[in-house]
């Protein structure tokens, strides 16, 4: 998942990963417009599914029901659930609009549907 996301759609700016008040960086121009003319339409989210670890591995694409042919985002990260062996944590990057309805799944339409999380912090809204 290197290189595939800006900033603020894993939500860095909302946890203090962006200065935006800091000097020139490598891609500064596309972090700041994205961040000053609200142009951020994806965002992280933790979800869970109950599948093996590796079905649900970096990368894995997440598809909404409304549009089965087009992925709505991807697991950023997975990771096996600490007390329950068929259940896997996720976090993913989604688009808003689509996440919001919670109609997401693993994989492929018919794939094992998520359930979204909340986040363990407030999200700035861009």
């Amino acid at each position: 998942t290197q290189d595939q996301f800006v900033p603020q759609m894993i939500n860095l700016e909302s946890i203090g990963g962006v200065d935006f008040k800091k000097g020139c960086y490598p891609g500064q121009e596309v972090v700041a417009r994205s961040q000053y003319r609200g142009a951020i339409k994806r965002r992280l989210y933790l979800a869970q599914v109950e599948t093996a670890l590796a079905h649900a591995g970096p990368a894995t694409e997440i598809i909404h029901e409304s549009d089965p042919g087009q992925p709505a985002g991807m697991v950023v990260l997975s990771a096996q659930h600490p007390s329950d062996a068929g259940l896997v944590t996720l976090q993913i990057e989604c688009k808003s609009e689509l996440a919001q309805s919670g109609k997401l799944h693993l994989g492929k339409a018919d794939g094992p549907p998520l359930v979204l999380g909340n986040l363990p912090y407030s999200l700035i809204e861009i």
